[in-house]
């Protein structure tokens, strides 16, 4: 059995020995293939057929080659001081850029392995061209983008064009006029779903509402939008013709505006169909005396829990508006509560008030999608509310526009 065993090893020693001496004594004409650069590295691609690779196709063979100094390695000069390992499947050498390469044979690359460098240059050479080091390259190009951040350079392609967007984005916010209210667009970008897929809106309304969303339709207070007057062309107003005072306050469109407040009744008739008991446009009487009218009144017994939601539209302005809408609407209806308490015979205790704001150009915040969230309200339902919003926003600005 041990006689067997040493008769295999010594057979496979042969062999082995045999192929290196056949590719040894073989001198093939490479071909120059590609240089690809990887970082401070350049894999060189040639293509060759050695006494191994005769038998097959020609194959492709990827290596590398370093010069232990800066020292170059020129045509018909010395190439010395190399070093690296070798594979059963390729040559693989270290390597410094910009220097010209002599590729000769395999019996070279076994030389450089194996023995210390040829005193003489061996066989033909091929210039490999002086490559840009990558890395200068991209922090270069990094710096032209303007992204100056220490680690920028390990960014992923993704990751540098979410921050191209974020910047971009910023600049838009700074702008006094057309930046207005827009960093409410951030707060909940999913809601902005519009302005790629145009859900819901014919090409002339997602048009209009992309002017609306960036502060530029052809209202009297844009600059270059008349030579008279920035003042409201109704003659019965004489505020500031923007946007938002178009949208939300001028005479001339406030049945418009009150009907766009249909946001209450889909609000409504989405929590009907999840078991709440619903009462709109309620009267009521505060603790003072005076009289309100809570919009929507829910209530849910098996929850123990009574609700006056009052949603309200205004023209966005920054993130804070939301928590201040809802301190507001706390501040007129709380005083309400032991008035409803008594009338629907809920506990004061199970009562609360909740101000959810609506931005007109159609956005929405977290503070309000949270609580439409906690009372289940689909998502996608929240988004019909919006194109809405939108739709009625834009019959106004063209109603303030367009008609006498």
């Amino acid at each position: 059995m041990t006689k067997i065993m040493v008769a295999v090893v010594v057979g496979v020693v042969v062999v082995m020995m045999m192929m290196m001496m056949m590719m040894m004594m073989t001198t093939n004409n490479l071909t120059y293939k590609s240089a690809i650069v990887k970082r401070n590295e350049i894999v060189v691609s040639i293509e060759g057929c050695s006494a191994i690779t005769r038998v097959r196709q020609k194959e492709r063979m990827d290596f590398k080659l370093s010069i232990d100094s800066e020292e170059t390695c020129l045509k018909n000069e010395e190439c010395d001081r190399h070093s690296g390992l070798i594979s059963t499947s390729d040559v693989t050498l270290g390597f410094q850029l910009g220097i010209q390469f002599c590729v000769m044979s395999y019996e070279f690359f076994l030389k450089i392995i194996f023995s210390p460098p040829p005193s003489e240059t061996m066989g033909k050479c091929f210039d490999i061209p002086i490559l840009p080091d990558l890395v200068s390259e991209k922090v270069s190009a990094l710096s032209k983008l303007n992204i100056t951040a220490i680690d920028a350079i390990n960014w992923s392609g993704r990751k540098i064009r979410k921050h191209l967007r974020n910047d971009a984005f910023q600049t838009w916010t700074n702008h006094t006029l057309r930046g207005k209210g827009v960093i409410v667009y951030s707060d909940l970008p999913k809601a902005n779903s519009w302005v790629s897929n145009r859900k819901g809106l014919s090409s002339s309304e997602w048009t209009n509402a992309l002017k609306m969303s960036s502060n530029i339709s052809a209202v009297r207070a844009i600059p270059g939008r008349t030579l008279s007057t920035t003042r409201c062309r109704h003659p019965d107003c004489s505020e500031l013709e923007t946007l938002g005072h178009v949208l939300g306050q001028c005479p001339k469109g406030e049945l418009l505006i009150n009907a766009r407040h249909r946001v209450r009744h889909a609000l409504a008739i989405s929590l009907k169909t999840l078991n709440w008991e619903i009462h709109e446009e309620v009267h009521c009487v505060s603790s003072d005396g005076s009289f309100r009218r809570a919009h929507i009144i829910a209530i849910n017994g098996r929850l123990k829990r009574a609700l006056v939601l009052d949603p309200t539209i205004r023209f966005e302005r920054n993130l804070n508006q939301a928590t201040e809408v809802d301190i507001e609407k706390k501040s007129i209806y709380e005083p309400c509560l032991p008035y409803l308490s008594q009338k629907y015979n809920v506990p004061l205790k199970q009562w609360s008030v909740i101000g959810l704001l609506f931005g007109s150009r159609g956005t929405i915040t977290k503070f309000t999608w949270n609580y439409l969230k906690e009372l289940h309200i689909p998502f996608d339902y929240v988004m019909s509310i919006l194109i809405n919003i939108i739709k009625d926003s834009l019959q106004i600005l063209h109603h303030q526009l367009y008609f006498n």
